[in-house]
């Protein structure tokens, strides 16, 4: 535990990590009309960077951890003569993982439009710019930008509308990819293998751990509904597309199983 030690009536020391009793000490302070106000003033951005800094710190832990769990996603759509993964992929694959580290990502847009000359077939030019931003519940956050230019290839062509959707579709999944270092992959047998792969072993015990803290009612229930919807009859089975989907299932029911507890 943090302290905040009074040495005389008008300094403060510091030790270790300052917190939320740093936050406390510094309203009692406040409410002295004998403290100096120019050193309440220093506490308080001492206290600013404290914060910030284990905000920095518990987003850097947390996206370690979170990385380690986004998988490679396939490039499962043609356009253009190459193959992409597509934004819908993307967040569908990368969203619970997200959620259980505890981030949310948002995206900015800014759309600059500019009438085109004479000679261009175009209504309008012009670019978007996409902001991703990826925060973390303790505050800290991080972004990237990308600039695009309207997309008038194919029957967008004539069509403004179209050509700045088609755009800013890009430009979320460029930036989501890079703000989460996210790899992609030809979809072809591998990925099928992927699809196929069964979790770890570490994977396995953190479920059946999870598992065994059930009800027994919950517990055939959990065993038929793997059986019903994954055609499995072991947890050592479940295929690593299906880990995050489950693991947050049981989380949920453990959960549940908490708050009747305390109801």
């Amino acid at each position: 535990m943090s302290e905040l030690t009074t040495v005389n009536s008008n300094q403060v020391a510091v030790q270790g990590d300052a917190g939320q009793v740093m936050a406390s000490k510094i309203l009692e302070l406040a409410a002295d009309p004998n403290f100096d106000v120019d050193k309440l003033e220093r506490l308080m951005e001492l206290q600013t960077r404290e914060t910030e800094r284990q905000a920095t710190v518990a987003f850097s832990t947390a996206f370690a951890a979170m990385q380690s769990e986004i998988p490679t996603i396939a490039k499962a759509k043609s356009g253009n003569g190459s193959n992409y993964a597509t934004l819908e992929d993307v967040v569908e694959i990368t969203r619970p993982i997200l959620n259980k580290h505890g981030f949310s990502l948002s995206f900015d847009t800014n759309t600059v439009l500019e009438k085109a000359d004479e000679k261009s077939t175009n209504d309008y030019k012009g670019y978007v710019e996409i902001v991703a931003i990826l925060l973390h519940k303790e505050g800290h956050k991080e972004k990237t930008t990308l600039l695009v230019p309207f997309d008038y290839s194919g029957s967008k062509k004539n069509n403004p509308a179209q050509a700045m959707g088609s755009s800013v579709s890009y430009g979320k999944r460029y930036t989501l990819c890079a703000l989460l270092n996210i790899a992609t992959r030809d979809d072809n047998d591998a990925s099928a293998a992927w699809q196929h792969k069964k979790i770890t072993a570490a994977q396995a015990r953190g479920l059946s751990a999870k598992q065994a803290k059930l009800s027994d009612a919950d517990k055939d229930s959990f065993d038929k509904w793997l059986l019903d919807d994954f055609k499995i009859d072991a947890i050592a089975d479940i295929p690593q597309s299906a880990y995050n989907y489950i693991d947050g299932q049981l989380t949920a029911k453990l959960n549940a199983a908490k708050e009747l507890e305390t109801a």
